[in-house]
């Protein structure tokens, strides 16, 4: 492989702690056991655990200002000052963005939306004509200032959601005076604070910033005019103070259009990728990428529970190398950040005695694998994915056919079971059942318990008293129905699967992905 140099990256860590302390301590603030400046306290110490996992790990550029104690949507709705009228009157913080998440007296819970195609949800903003834009973003300056002083300005990234994204996920209120686009509207309040924070940032010292901007790989055609407008102008004009721009997206492919105007935005030093789905490697075999820029290789992927596939991995990596101009700096990353996986592997005792558990990776094994990837793509001569094949060969094997369990099936004693009933000729039969050995019980129980662990970590939320009614992943939103149009009245478009996908999901993973994808 012809690669310049080859670094790491991670783009998000879980935010629930190995042993969910968060979603404990949330749950004991909402009832009010604890005071604001202790839950805090206990995320940060969440957040610094993972910072020290990631460095000791060897990842060279880690996310800050990432953490969020509800979802990052409702997160950045409250920094920017996106608030509802009827939140209007609550005080400024994290109570008001928990308001607008669960709802109070008063005052309806903002609405919910699955987190593009994935089971994690989000609170979908609301703007109508009397929404006012009031940004006030000194806890994320704060959380990147802890960040730099534990991590160092080479290594701490913040992590922004752009401003075009967030105009997508906005749900706008039918404009009765028809004044314009509101979208457009919107996005051109935004883009002032998004620059001058772009600028504070290079202030404190930081080095690069990721903008994730998951609108990207929506396909839909009024969208990339905002993304021309934004781009370059909050990142037009960068002097020596502006950091570098990591773009990220994740999920799907650009597509073509998409595509080929970010690859030429001069202004954008970094441009991550997700390999993992869609159609990102087609791309830039048929357009190429710019020696100028870096390219972000999301090769672990960040949705499911399971090892890197050793032949995807190299296949991937070749195909890149092989079309590149020679001496490209790429990065090995996961696919999307991994708050979508549990935190541990080391903690499931029972599934790790089992086959299965050989090809099982969690966030603290994917991080290493992130950088066990970036060995092999360097040529590193004790680099080697071998046990890697060697695992993934043995559970395929298995799956064809485990013959032991058979054999210990046929050799067990059928049990005569009466049956109890009112009819003779009922009662004169016996069911029979086997007597299985304690062994095959317990394999029978490490498989249930697998299954309900995946389960589990879908809805490891934090209880409330209230829930919010889910909606389909599909179809229509239900307030164009009630005259409230949104950007383009698809906030649950269907992304679309392409049979040139990279990695197409091994069966097992189709029925058991973390994020559901059954």
């Amino acid at each position: 492989m012809t690669f310049s140099s080859v670094a790491t990256a991670a783009l998000g860590f879980p935010r629930m702690g190995p042993k969910r302390e968060l979603k404990f301590a949330l749950e004991k603030y909402w009832k009010g056991t604890i005071s604001g400046d202790q839950l805090l306290e206990i995320a940060h110490t969440i957040e610094e655990k993972s910072w020290k996992l990631q460095k000791d790990a060897g990842i060279d550029r880690i996310t800050v200002g990432d953490y969020c104690l509800y979802d990052n949507v409702c997160t950045w709705v409250e920094r920017l000052g996106l608030v509802p009228e009827r939140f209007g009157r609550m005080e400024p913080g994290i109570n008001r963005m928990f308001a607008m998440a669960k709802g109070v007296e008063g005052a309806t819970a903002l609405s919910m939306m699955k987190w593009i195609d994935s089971n994690y949800h989000y609170m979908v903003p609301e703007v109508d004509e009397t929404t006012k834009v009031d940004a006030d973003l000194s806890d994320f300056i704060a959380d990147v200032q802890r960040g730099l002083e534990t991590l160092g300005a080479s290594c701490a990234t913040p992590v922004i959601l752009g401003p075009v994204s967030i105009v997508r996920l906005v749900k706008f209120a039918k404009n009765a005076k028809n004044e314009g686009d509101p979208a457009e509207k919107l996005l051109a309040e935004l883009l002032p604070i998004y620059s001058q924070l772009l600028q504070d940032l290079g202030a404190l010292g930081v080095t690069e910033v990721q903008i994730h901007e998951p609108a990207l790989v929506f396909g839909e055609a009024d969208l990339l005019p905002l993304f021309k407008t934004a781009y370059p102008t909050i990142i037009s004009g960068k002097g020596p103070n502006i950091p570098s721009i990591n773009m990220v997206t994740f999920f799907e492919d650009l597509g073509t259009e998409n595509y080929q105007w970010l690859t030429g935005v001069d202004e954008v030093d970094i441009i991550s990728l997700d390999f993992t789905r869609g159609d990102n490697l087609y791309l830039l075999e048929r357009y190429g990428f710019p020696s100028t820029k870096t390219l972000g290789v999301g090769i672990i992927n960040g949705r499911n529970v399971w090892k890197v596939d050793p032949s995807f991995a190299e296949g991937v990596l070749g195909r890149i190398a092989k079309k590149v101009t020679a001496g490209l700096n790429i990065r090995i990353q996961p696919s999307s950040s991994l708050q979508f996986i549990p935190w541990d592997l080391n903690c499931e005792t029972a599934i790790l005695a089992q086959t299965v558990g050989r090809v099982l990776s969690f966030t603290v094994q994917k991080i290493s694998e992130v950088t066990l990837v970036a060995k092999v793509a360097r040529g590193e001569t004790n680099a080697t994915l071998a046990e890697h094949k060697e695992a993934w060969a043995a559970y395929r094997a298995m799956l064809v056919g485990d013959l032991s369990v058979t054999d210990r099936v046929g050799k067990s004693t059928p049990v005569p079971v009466p049956v109890k009933s009112s009819n003779p000729s009922i009662a004169s039969h016996s069911l029979y059942t086997h007597n299985l050995d304690r062994s095959f019980q317990l394999d029978l129980i490490v498989a249930l318990h697998c299954i309900v662990l995946y389960c589990t970590v879908l809805y490891s939320r934090p209880h409330e008293e209230r829930f919010q009614p889910r909606r389909a992943v599909r179809g229509p939103p239900q307030e164009a129905a009630q005259g409230h149009p949104t950007l383009a009245d698809n906030h649950h478009r269907k992304l679309p699967t392409n049979p040139r996908s990279p990695q197409a999901p091994h069966p097992i993973e189709e029925r058991f992905d973390h994020q559901g994808r059954v």
